[in-house]
């Protein structure tokens, strides 16, 4: 596949939230609780395919067991413009998108536990040789990160992908680049350009279930490039959801994908 077709448009962006930390002195309650959720941020492994280190954060369910093995799912940030933005960008889905707050409440309501990764993308859309840095993240991802994550945290090889904008663009290419990795796709706001040939060169037969779900007053990633590319999986008998509902490239909206994200996720683990 010629990736100069994936160069072109991909230019979305992302505003994210300010992160909010609070502190308390109130005495420590001994009262026996539930175990809770653990979230560890701003870890790092090093690339010898691009030769640098890359951030990560790690979400892991209540009651995690590091003597057991659990599915993952991979959930990518968008695109960031500013640079120091852009270095802390795999924190967003944590500290703009609650997923501490829902990924918790997922769990203890009954859904299947699972661990929850966010990598940095280096504005890399996830793939190699996206822009003049030369960077081979696509092959970082598949080769040297899952491998990575899987082994340091107990992965029992069930995977998921999903991610907006930006991260909508990668959780489509990487379903559609290795369909047989993964068990589902959810692609929100995705920034769905140059995907088409992907479409046409896939195995059909191992295409996991995907989820596009976009917003109609959205004018970063417009409407009709996701029903565009939704006409394109069809006519190339890739079956899929689409999503469309009112919202606009915003926390807000993805906030609002999220419960579905982990719903639809932990019933492809099972």
């Amino acid at each position: 596949m010629n990736n100069k077709l994936l160069l072109l448009g991909l230019t979305a962006a992302l505003v994210l939230g300010c992160e909010k930390n609070s502190t308390s002195d109130e005495p420590e309650d001994t009262t026996p609780k539930e175990s809770a959720a653990e979230v560890i941020k701003d870890q790092t492994m090093h690339s010898s395919v691009m030769g640098i280190d890359v951030k990560y954060s790690i979400w892991l369910p209540p009651e995690f067991d590091k003597d057991k093995t659990y599915p993952v799912l991979y959930l990518l940030h968008g695109y960031e413009f500013d640079s120091a933005s852009a270095s802390k960008a795999h924190n967003g889905w944590l500290t703009s998108g609650n997923l501490n707050l829902y990924a918790t409440a997922y769990v203890k309501d009954g859904g299947e536990p699972f661990i929850i990764v966010t990598p940095n993308g280096m504005n890399a859309f996830y793939m190699d040789g996206y822009d003049d840095r030369k960077l081979f993240y696509g092959t970082f991802f598949t080769d040297e990160f899952i491998p990575f994550i899987e082994k340091e945290y107990g992965g029992n090889g069930k995977r998921a992908i999903a991610g907006l904008s930006m991260g909508g663009f990668g959780t489509l290419y990487h379903c559609l680049l290795n369909p047989d990795k993964w068990t589902y796709a959810y692609a929100c706001s995705p920034a769905a350009w140059g995907l088409d040939d992907l479409a046409k060169e896939c195995d059909k037969s191992k295409v996991p279930g995907i989820t596009m779900e976009t917003g109609t007053e959205d004018i970063v990633v417009s409407l009709n490039t996701v029903t565009s590319f939704s006409s394109v999986l069809t006519e190339n008998g890739i079956e899929h959801e689409l999503i469309t509902r009112s919202g606009g490239h915003t926390w807000k909206f993805w906030q609002e994908c999220l419960p579905k994200i982990l719903k639809k996720v932990g019933e492809s683990f099972k």
